[in-house]
Order: C-alpha cells, then structure tokens, then sequence
C-alpha cells in the first residue's frame, strides 16, 4: 500500500529545516539585485542575472518537491508479491483466530486464502468479520450438519431392475 508519510531519512541533506512559514526565495536575494542595480552594470544585464538567478530558485524548488512526492495512485494497481499477499493472510487468519477465541471457540484457521478471490488486497484490507456475523455462520453451519445427519433413506423399490434377456 502506499504511504505518504516522508521519514527524516528521505530528505535531502542540502536543505535546511523548513516549514509552512519558510520562504520559497531567498531574502537575500532581493539584496543582491539591489546592489548590482546601484553599480556600473546595465539595466539589461541585471535582468538577465536576476531571470537566471529566479529560474535556478525554481528549478531548486521544482527538483526538491519532485524528490518529496510520492505516488501513491500506481501502488494499487500493481499485484502484490507473494510473499506479502501471504503475510497479509497470515495477519487476517490472526485477527479471525482472536475473534473466535473471544467467543470461546477453540478451532484455529489456517492462513490459506480460497482460490476464487481475484483481488486479495481489496480482500485483506477490508475489515475483519464481526463476532456476530461469526456466531451466525456457526450457529447456520451446525444447524445444516445436523439436518444432514438426520436425514434417512427408506427403500422402497428395487434400485436395480432385471431385463428380460434371453
């Protein structure tokens, strides 16, 4: 699953610490401007210097929030790798196991998820079944193994009937 959370680790080394409150452009570049302005240097060559200096801010700036954003819109699509598609079964089978231990049920699932599920992590994502809707499945379940238990044959005719065959 994706995440949008960007650890200390991942920034880069180069910038300080910013915030909401930290300036896109430095201050001090204004400064430079101004003083370039009070010289000997032309008017045409200050805004030369001043659009290249402004385009490699944005380019600084363009770059650094490149390296910060991740794209969390493909890691749905893409298929999970077996190994985490069976740790996420295991971690369900977990969350079943202690909601059945709960209720005083002793039997213990194991990880295995049916084979007719196309998409295992819409599955594994969902919430865990409920205590009731647990209860009501067993009640069903037992209910069903006792009817079928229940039921008897009576023979009344010959299953296999003779030809005549001379």
């Amino acid at each position: 699953m994706g995440c949008c959370f960007s650890s200390d680790e991942d920034k880069d080394q180069d910038v300080p610490h910013t915030n909401e409150r930290t300036p896109l452009l430095d201050p001090s570049h204004a400064d430079q401007i101004q003083n370039i302005q009070g010289g000997r240097v032309s008017r045409n060559s200050v805004s030369q210097n001043h659009k290249g200096d402004e385009q490699s801010e944005f380019s600084r700036i363009l770059r650094q929030t490149a390296i910060n954003v991740i794209d969390v819109t493909s890691s749905e699509s893409q298929n999970m790798e077996q190994g985490e598609m069976q740790d996420r079964a295991t971690q369900y089978s977990n969350r079943l196991n202690m909601v059945l231990s709960a209720s005083g049920k002793s039997r213990v699932f194991p990880p295995h998820l049916p084979t007719g599920i196309t998409s295992p992590q819409m599955t594994l994502s969902a919430p865990p079944v409920s205590l009731s809707d647990v209860q009501l499945i067993s009640s069903f379940s037992e209910k069903c193994a006792s009817a079928a238990k229940e039921i008897k044959i009576q023979h009344k005719e010959s299953l296999v009937v003779t030809f005549g065959v001379p």
